[in-house]
C-alpha cells in the first residue's frame, strides 16, 4: 500500500507562489506527508 510520502504533488497557479491559496494548499499537503513542488510566477500574472 502506498503512503502519502510516495506521492509528489505539483501545485501551480498564475497568481504567484506567495498567493494565499497556493500557500495554504502547500501547507496542508505537506502536513499530511505529501512531497510538494510549486511552480508559479514570482508575482500575479492573471
Amino acid at each position: 500500500m502506498q503512503s502519502e510520502s510516495d506521492f509528489h504533488v505539483l501545485l501551480t497557479n498564475d497568481d504567484g507562489h506567495e498567493a494565499p491559496g497556493i500557500r495554504t494548499m502547500r501547507s496542508v499537503l505537506q502536513r499530511q506527508g505529501y512531497r510538494v513542488s510549486t511552480v508559479a510566477p514570482s508575482r500575479e500574472k492573471s
